[in-house]
């Protein structure tokens, strides 16, 4: 129900590996202070740089759009009343906990998990097919 989260929260990961993975390359081609570079070698440094900055901006981007969206999924699990259900879906939604884990942490039974995990949902869906989302 809640994937896009996750994906989001992959995408986050990602870009952030290959902004590090950009900063690595631009920390090996820079010279010590006072030393004079090739044109070739300073346009290199000049593009990653460039490259860098955007996709920060964009990472700055995905971030505000996981947090945006992270806030409307725990808004929905916080409107229902049963607050067991607001414990595993919470667990399993916005911690990417496992039912197995969520079964370790609540002291429940993994079939109990699931089984009420299955009726938080349905609950969810219920409440938002009834308010036109």
């Amino acid at each position: 129900m809640y994937d896009d989260l996750r994906e989001l929260n992959h995408k986050i990961q990602r870009k952030q590996e290959h902004i590090d993975e950009l900063r690595a390359a631009l920390t090996s081609l820079s010279a010590p202070i006072g030393v004079v570079v090739q044109s070739s070698h300073s346009d290199r440094i000049a593009s990653l740089t460039c490259k860098v900055i955007m996709e920060e901006r964009a990472l700055d981007k995905l971030i505000d759009k996981y947090a945006d969206r992270k806030r409307e999924v725990m808004d929905e699990i916080l409107s229902l009343k049963n607050e067991e259900w607001q414990e595993i879906l919470c667990l399993h939604y916005i911690e990417y906990k496992s039912l197995r884990e969520i079964s370790d942490i609540t002291g429940l039974s993994i079939d109990r998990v699931k089984k009420r995990n299955g009726k938080a949902l349905k609950k969810l869906l219920t409440a938002q097919a009834n308010f036109g989302r």
